[in-house]
Formats: structure tokens, sequence, C-alpha cells
């Protein structure tokens, strides 16, 4: 099945990493 929390957990972290990186 799709899981959509793992996902969503993959993006939320390749957000803060690009975040932390833009800082």
């Amino acid at each position: 099945m799709f899981q959509l929390k793992q996902v969503f957990l993959f993006i939320l972290i390749v957000f803060m990493i690009k975040l932390t990186i833009a800082v």
C-alpha cells in the first residue's frame, strides 16, 4: 500500500535540510 506518511516525512526532512543549507 502507498504510505502517505512516509512520503510526507521524507519531503519534510528534505525541506529542513535545504532550509539549513540556505542558512
